[in-house]
């Protein structure tokens, strides 16, 4: 009896070790995988990823400094696009480190920007069209995609428009601020009309476009007016289901 007794409980033994195998294996063959960047830039080489369009070469001053990309602008004007050459996925999420410098200045994320028949707007064609009065006017009434600000001097106000037309879809009046010299982690995410902007872990933005979206297309950095910020850890993920 004694003998039965121990063959049933190794048995209950070898099955239940079975199990959690079993269990286990299954876990890491559900677990997703990691997802790599599409895109990253360290900002520790060179400018090669990137097209800095200025109207007004005095005005706009972008250059490495100690492994970040450094953007002053004093224009009232223009200012400056700071467009990536990496086309973004449908669904994707933008991800870097911002400083800003200066209490002044406005910064913004264009995003998902096309010409309005579809083009690439890095094509020599598109970057040396001037048919519009200000650079920005441009990317507004001239172009299709969405643009997004983070900054305006230390607020923390936020408007997402949607263009040709910068149509106003949403706009969140926020009481933090985001003082000179304090670096904070933007994070940018479009899925389908979904887009969500994250600021230092704060949600800014959380809006989903009703209308047919924007997708693909280029992602460009944007500051005007007296503003100095830079940027650091460059990424673009591509989402997937």
């Amino acid at each position: 009896m004694n003998g039965m007794v121990m063959v049933l409980l190794a048995a209950s033994l070898l099955l239940a070790l079975a199990t959690r195998i079993s269990a286990a294996e299954d876990a890491e063959k559900k677990a997703p995988e990691k997802t790599e960047p599409l895109f990253k830039d360290g900002f520790d080489k060179d400018l090669s990823n990137w097209i800095v369009e200025k109207w007004e070469d005095d005005a706009v001053q972008s250059k490495l400094d100690a492994g970040q990309l450094r953007v002053t602008t004093n224009s009232k004007v223009h200012g400056a696009m700071i467009w990536c050459k990496q086309e973004l996925p449908a669904d994707f999420a933008c991800e870097y480190d911002f400083t800003p410098h200066s209490k002044s200045g406005f910064f913004l994320i264009f995003f998902s920007y096309k010409g309005m028949k579809g083009e690439d707007i890095l094509s020599d064609e598109q970057l040396s069209d001037k048919k519009h009065s200000t650079l920005f006017k441009k990317y507004t009434m001239g172009r299709n995609g969405y643009h997004i600000s983070y900054r305006r001097d230390e607020s923390a106000t936020c408007n997402l428009r949607r263009n040709a037309g910068q149509v106003l879809i949403k706009q969140e009046q926020l009481d933090a601020v985001l003082p000179a010299e304090k670096t904070v982690h933007i994070k940018l995410t479009k899925k389908g009309g979904h887009i969500k902007l994250e600021v230092g872990g704060q949600v800014f933005m959380d809006h989903e476009d009703k209308e047919t979206p924007w997708t693909g297309g280029k992602i460009g950095l944007r500051q005007v007016y007296e503003s100095d910020g830079s940027y650091d850890n460059f990424t673009i993920t591509e989402l997937k289901d």
